[in-house]
């Protein structure tokens, strides 16, 4: 942080594959235009640009509504607040409420001005039983004593050099049925730094310590 301590290991979120895998896709291709013109290219991939390919598009505005006409579409679409401080997603269309009426005349905000006052569970079964899907967002700190993870071994152990002994979300997909285990922490700033350059780059040995006397390589 600012004073420089230091706030904890890293952690599994979805933005870490999803920009892998682009970030995989660009050095592919970087391979292959190589092989086929003899030379090279810098590779950018941004891994906030690369999660935003996760989040839906707005909907288009019909093709018979006037250019500059008011669009005011029914769906509801986002994550909502309820009165008990949860957060609920939700997808659906028209939702009506015997109590309240039609919920879904503006984008979003009728919907959630009545969510705000609703307990979750009051919310979850409204817009289901109108035929939408909806389902309670559970904070990451849920994950531990939540029924949704028991025995899936979301968390795993493992001790880091820095932060000590710590729980972190395993990744989310099965191989043959097993989670992969989570085999070492996260690395620390410059640790693998000359096993790149001396098992990778077949760099010398003096090569190295050259390169950490004139500060071009260590931690930052």
């Amino acid at each position: 942080d600012e004073e420089g301590q230091f706030v904890g290991s890293p952690t599994f979120v979805m933005s870490d594959p999803n920009s892998a895998l682009f970030g995989l896709l660009a050095a592919l291709a970087g391979v292959l235009h190589a092989r086929e013109n003899g030379t090279g290219a810098t590779y950018e991939c941004s891994q906030v640009e690369a999660v935003a390919s996760l989040v839906n598009t707005p909907p288009r505005i019909p093709p018979q509504t006037p250019p500059n006409a008011e669009h005011t579409p029914t769906a509801i679409s986002g994550i909502f607040a309820t009165a008990q401080g949860d957060y609920v997603a939700v997808t659906a269309t028209e939702i009506d409420e015997p109590d309240s009426g039609t919920l879904s005349g503006k984008p979003s905000d009728t919907f959630a001005d009545w969510a705000k006052q609703q307990v979750t569970s009051k919310v979850l079964t409204t817009v289901r039983a109108n035929g939408g899907i909806a389902t309670e967002v559970q904070p990451l700190g849920h994950t531990q004593s939540s029924a949704t993870f028991h025995d899936t071994e979301v968390r795993q152990s493992m001790a880091h050099p820095v932060s000590g002994p710590k729980d972190l979300i395993a990744t989310p997909w099965r191989i043959n049925g097993r989670r992969p285990p989570i085999r070492h922490p996260a690395p620390c700033i410059g640790e693998h730094t000359d096993s790149i350059l001396r098992d990778v780059l077949s760099y010398a040995e003096t090569d190295i310590s050259a390169l950490r006397d004139a500060g071009v390589t260590g931690e930052a």
